[in-house]
């Protein structure tokens, strides 16, 4: 997943879309001094064109929300409608995904996790590559104290792995 954000879907009607859109955006616009509407349209037979959708939105947020202003360059907010075959779906606040290539995409492999930093590094890289990964612990002999501390960091390790990518790491060691 590359990136994510909350959105709404309503029917695609024009109007209906702009209330939606001053409805669904009214905490976000309050706080913003300027925005920008983006069209994509995936159903080509939606009567309007991508910039008359951004016009009328845009014209339809303006007149909702006096104080914004429309810059297209640098919004603080961008909001985007998207024309599907079933329906509209509007979104803003697009946040990053973890990326990288759908779990099990690329086969199964084994992970050492040792107490270093390297380890855990190594295999969140191969996990975005869209491996499913079996963990297995390896615990270099040392003195008790380091013996502990080296499975601490070992299951803070995993901890943040998991939390990353759960279903990539899912497969327990056995």
């Amino acid at each position: 997943i590359a990136a994510y954000s909350r959105a709404k879907m309503v029917e695609k009607d024009l109007p209906a879309i702009c209330r939606a859109c001053a409805d669904y955006f009214k905490e976000s616009l309050d706080l913003v001094s300027t925005f920008k509407v983006e069209a994509k349209r995936a159903d080509k037979r939606f009567p309007h064109q991508s910039p008359e959708i951004c016009a009328t939105v845009g014209e339809a947020l303006l007149d909702a929300f006096p104080h914004l202003s429309v810059d297209v360059h640098n919004p603080d907010l961008t909001v985007v409608v998207e024309i599907r075959d079933f329906g509209a779906f509007i979104h803003a606040l697009q946040l990053p995904g973890a990326g990288g290539m759908p779990i099990g995409s690329n086969g199964t492999a084994v992970t050492l996790l040792s107490g270093g930093i390297d380890s855990p590094v190594s295999t969140y890289m191969i996990c975005r590559r869209g491996v499913r990964l079996i963990r297995r612990a390896i615990m270099n002999k040392g003195t008790v104290f380091e013996s502990n501390r080296r499975k601490r960091t070992h299951r803070a390790a995993l901890k943040i792995l998991v939390r990353k990518r759960p279903a990539a790491t899912a497969i327990p060691a056995a």
